[in-house]
């Protein structure tokens, strides 16, 4: 029969079971995080500087870096941004104070308590109080959550979803973990 010392065992389950498992994924991820920068990148390192270009001056900058095509500009780069991306864009919207003067609450009842759980009984997302546990994506959840809540109040409770954040995060390629 084999006999084992306190420190022969200690010794023995830690290079076994779980307590080695662990300890050898603690040991690779401490790796992986300090590694990576210790290493140099093979291969050439590009930069590239990016600029706000539109117009003329994109066409410009695109004819004197390739000599494929003739670059043009139609002179309807500003009337697209008005209609795509509305006055905010381009920086000519009323400003705050403006917006805020223009509002009249003056006949408006604001009710002493609200709570949307007994005001749309029948919109179960309402009540759901989602874990985002380490994603730093709380505009993710919020979000997600919002449209859910909105679009089972819009439709009458007709139509009950819950849109998932993971499906939000997927669409932003540089979100990375939020």
């Amino acid at each position: 029969m084999l006999q084992l010392s306190g420190e022969e065992l200690r010794d023995l389950e830690r290079t076994t079971g779980k307590g080695y498992c662990i300890y050898l994924v603690s040991l690779f991820l401490g790796f992986s995080c300090i590694w990576p920068p210790l290493v140099p990148m093979s291969g050439p390192v590009f930069r590239t500087e990016r600029k706000a270009l539109s117009g003329k001056a994109l066409a410009d900058y695109v004819d004197q870096n390739q000599k494929l095509f003739k670059a043009e500009s139609n002179g309807k780069a500003d009337v697209y941004k008005d209609k795509l991306m509305d006055l905010r864009f381009v920086g000519r919207g009323p400003s705050p104070k403006e917006e805020y003067l223009s509002m009249d609450s003056s006949n408006v009842e604001i009710p002493e308590s609200f709570d949307a759980r007994s005001q749309w009984p029948d919109c179960p997302s309402l009540r759901n109080i989602r874990d985002q546990a380490n994603c730093g994506s709380c505009w993710a959840f919020a979000s997600t959550e919002a449209m859910s809540d909105r679009i089972c109040i819009a439709s009458k409770a007709t139509k009950k979803v819950l849109l998932s954040a993971d499906d939000l995060l997927s669409c932003c390629l540089t979100c990375r973990d939020g």
